[in-house]
């Protein structure tokens, strides 16, 4: 079903092997801000190449952005607009897992993996948005998994759900300030004030976050307390009481 939510054009699918795939395919072709969402995957992409566990009670869609924007900070762009949509639809605040996950008491409620596709001379952006609305009958979710909801909703979340966050994230980049962006970012970070592992090169250290940086680097106070500011790298959270 095709549907225009906010002047956003919405192909909503029952099912598909992944929304970033489907997206990939027709992005020379369609309209820029133009979404790919499913009720259902089957090969959900998580970040550095892992699956991302998509069944029946979840929200999948992919924003295929072709405005011009820094592509560095488009994740933590798409964060903001994630937090501002579910929050203006179900009244649920989450917060941000950098760089990429949005969490719900302690618990993982969507990811986001962001993309890129050329073709020709233009760079095509690639926004993949996975919530977890409630648990499916299907089980398998991994141990950090939480939801939105405790069971399914009696109201239909997935076109509102879809189209405020798509207008979130074009808004973000149309129309507002990158330090204003970024500094929204940090104020909704889980992270500041906790212990993490952070790795990267196969080297890991405890660090203590302190910031995000406006260029959405990671602000960190090593054990022997110096400033550093960390990208590219991933965490573990030892800390997950917020």
């Amino acid at each position: 079903m095709d549907k225009k939510i906010d002047k956003i054009a919405i192909i909503r699918l029952k099912e598909t092997l992944s929304t970033n795939e489907e997206a990939k395919a027709v992005a020379d072709s369609v309209g820029n801000w133009t979404v790919i969402a499913a009720d259902r995957q089957y090969l959900g992409k998580g970040s550095k190449g892992r699956s991302f566990y998509s069944p029946e009670g979840g929200i999948y869609f992919t924003v295929i952005v072709k405005s011009p924007v820094d592509y560095l900070l488009l994740t933590p762009y798409a964060a903001v607009a994630a937090c501002r949509g579910i929050k203006s639809v179900t009244g649920v605040q989450c917060r941000i897992k950098w760089v990429n996950d949005l969490y719900l008491d302690g618990k993982k409620v969507c990811g986001i993996l962001t993309e890129s596709k050329i073709c020709g001379e233009e760079r095509f952006a690639l926004v993949g948005i996975g919530i977890n609305l409630y648990p499916s009958e299907d089980g398998g979710y991994p141990d950090v998994a939480g939801f939105l909801f405790d069971k399914k909703p009696q109201k239909d979340f997935f076109e509102a759900l879809v189209g405020s966050v798509s207008a979130e994230l074009r808004s973000v980049c149309e129309k507002e300030p990158s330090e204003a962006v970024m500094a929204e970012y940090a104020s909704l970070s889980v992270l500041i004030g906790e212990e993490v592992i952070y790795s990267d090169d196969g080297r890991s250290e405890t660090v203590t976050v302190t910031g995000i940086s406006p260029r959405g680097e990671l602000v960190t106070l090593s054990e022997r307390g110096e400033t550093v500011l960390r990208s590219g790298g991933e965490i573990i959270w030892k800390k997950s009481k917020r």
